[in-house]
């Protein structure tokens, strides 16, 4: 029997900075910005942590829908691949990973309302 593996991220949290593009040239461009999402323990704790996700657009559906309706404070829902990337700079922390969208993984949707507390 063969195994199947499935390797997916889905995050839902708000936009911590601005889109930025990165473009090598104009086929390689690239969006990147940062989804923060929060750790909380119990219902109203004071014991949150929260993270940054740094997320790559690499499908042009997903940089154009970015440009035209993405901002800083945006709920948003991500799901995409997750990447490790070795860093060289900062050895002492590890690896740091990407969520990243390609034209056949992944998706990118803004909320209209903030994401539910559990």
């Amino acid at each position: 029997m063969a195994k199947a593996y499935l390797n997916r991220v889905t995050l839902i949290g708000y936009i911590g900075s601005d889109p930025k593009t990165i473009a090598e040239n104009s086929i390689h461009e690239q969006i990147t910005f940062n989804v923060v999402t929060r750790d909380q323990i119990g219902n109203q704790s004071p014991h949150s942590r929260r993270w940054q996700h740094r997320v790559v657009l690499m499908d042009y559906s997903a940089r154009q829908y970015a440009h035209l309706f993405l901002n800083k404070g945006d709920s948003v829902i991500v799901e995409g691949q997750l990447i490790y990337l070795s860093d060289k700079h900062h050895s002492c922390c590890g690896n740091n990973a990407e969520i990243v969208i390609t034209e056949d993984q992944g998706h990118l949707r803004r909320l209209k309302e903030p994401p539910v507390r559990l």
